[in-house]
């Protein structure tokens, strides 16, 4: 399968492991920008994984847990990342 993912962005919680993990490096190949958010602090180490294997990709990890987080400040992140 292939799909471009050019000038999009996702948002992928759990992306320190399991279906998170996969669908960061799915979308990181076919051109993704990505906002990685995990409880693990091995999310910064996959960031920068990433990083390296996509240059040019606009990649950030953020470290917490979005179980009762507010979507005002999901949605300030987010606009953090665009600006980036």
């Amino acid at each position: 399968m292939t799909f471009n993912l050019e000038n999009k962005f996702a948002l992928i919680t759990g992306a320190a492991s399991g279906i998170g993990l996969a669908s960061a490096q799915l979308f990181a190949t076919h051109g993704a920008d990505l906002v990685l958010v995990d409880i693990s602090p091995k999310i910064t180490e996959i960031s920068n994984d990433l990083k390296a294997k996509h240059p040019k990709r606009n990649i950030s990890s953020h470290f917490f847990d979005v179980s009762g987080f507010d979507i005002l400040k999901i949605k300030m992140i987010l606009m953090i990342f665009k600006k980036a």
